[in-house]
């Protein structure tokens, strides 16, 4: 098939966001399929190349529309005129491209409304990562040929617009080959000044995701209160703006901990496996909020579970729908005491830690990007 992905968001960016939709162009292609991943003009500090900053085989091709890029200035006007001219130049794109492409894919719903409007006699398909108003869902989920959802959550609330039984769950996915043919811990921590005989626990993520806080500042808050109790503990968080470091640091000194007890870094996309793989138990501890409870892929947990690492995970229906608790330790979300509790355990091995992490891996290979393409592309075939 000749898929046209169309993107909204900056390409590359810091966020999740670019990232799985490279990967997913990359799986669609590694598959056997013809892609070509459209994304808007966006003023960018990463002057990176998109292949070069994600590590993405070069085996699609990337056009760039001449967008306008007003997101942050002139206030809502300008947001408005950055979209609208990002849907009018995706449409004529799909113009220009019609006898080459059999699908249309977006992330994005505002996307689609324009071909959708004017019958482009394509397959359309719409991947729901969030919810929008009943009056988009309503036109776009209709009218689409197929509506991927990324939790069960979300295919709930989009089934009260659907008629056609267009809807499908697949979460997001990972790329196990990353933690293929990396350097020994050992090595991994002296490049990162970290002792190699430390128990480390890490975060490895954003401080906060569509403006809410992701709890990483209750992680520190539970390190510092058990670290008397399992004094060999280290605590490494990765994914840090440069002012959140400076501030997060001060509150683990105001906490107690010293510099040999903890490392706050930045996210560099390329290391993301060097830090999930330095770290020996890997922690997400996600907040009870509607997003995060019922919307929420947990791609970071694929990537925990691939990693070969044991993890501590927030009991939330999104996860629950993903793993178990023979795959994972599940405390309670937005309790510290049962944080706290579950460090211990995990640091003291009190928890069957290796059985886990077999049964994480093992588990985890149904949710490669590679599958998940498959599975989507053989809907759309089939339809």
């Amino acid at each position: 098939m000749k898929i046209l992905y169309l993107a909204s968001v900056r390409i590359p960016n810091e966020k999740a966001s670019g990232l799985a939709i490279m990967r997913q162009c990359e799986s669609f292609s590694k598959i056997g399929n013809e892609v070509i991943l459209v994304r808007p003009y966006r003023t960018n500090d990463i002057k990176e190349d998109a292949f070069d900053y994600y590590g993405i085989s070069r085996n699609f091709s990337i056009l760039t529309m001449n967008s306008i890029d007003f997101y942050f200035v002139l206030g809502r006007f300008g947001f408005f005129c950055s979209r609208l001219s990002q849907m009018v130049l995706g449409f004529l794109t799909i113009i220009r491209l019609y006898k080459k492409i059999d699908v249309i894919y977006t992330r994005d719903p505002w996307m689609i409304i324009l071909p959708l409007f004017f019958g482009v006699n394509k397959k359309i398909v719409y991947e729901a990562h969030k919810t929008y108003s009943s009056l988009l869902s309503r036109y776009v989920v209709k009218r689409v040929n197929l509506t991927v959802c990324i939790t069960k959550g979300l295919r709930d609330y989009y089934a009260q617009y659907e008629k056609q039984g267009n809807i499908i769950v697949e979460a997001s996915g990972v790329d196990l080959t990353q933690f293929q043919n990396q350097p020994l811990k050992k090595e991994l921590r002296e490049k990162f000044g970290i002792p190699v005989s430390k128990k480390v626990l890490g975060y490895v993520g954003r401080y906060t995701t569509m403006g809410e806080e992701k709890g990483v500042s209750e992680v520190v808050s539970a390190f510092a209160a058990v670290h008397n109790e399992c004094p060999d503990s280290f605590l490494l968080i990765a994914g840090l703006e440069d002012n959140e470091i400076n501030s997060l640091g001060s509150i683990c000194i105001a906490l107690g901990l010293t510099e040999k007890d903890f490392l706050l870094l930045p996210l560099i996309q390329k290391n993301f496996a060097s830090y999930v793989q330095v770290s020996d138990v890997l922690i997400m501890n996600y907040p009870n909020t509607e997003h995060y409870r019922y919307y929420m892929s947990p791609t970071k947990l694929f990537a925990y579970l691939g990693s070969g690492r044991a993890v501590i995970a927030s009991d939330l229906q999104s996860i629950r729908e993903i793993v178990d608790d023979s795959m994972v330790l599940f405390i309670n979300p937005d309790d510290r005491n049962s944080l706290e509790r579950a460090i211990v355990d995990m640091s003291l091995e009190r928890v069957p830690v290796a059985e886990m992490i077999d049964n994480g891996l093992l588990h985890v290979q149904k949710f490669t990007w590679d599958s998940r393409s498959k599975r989507i592309v053989k809907v759309l075939q089939d339809a």
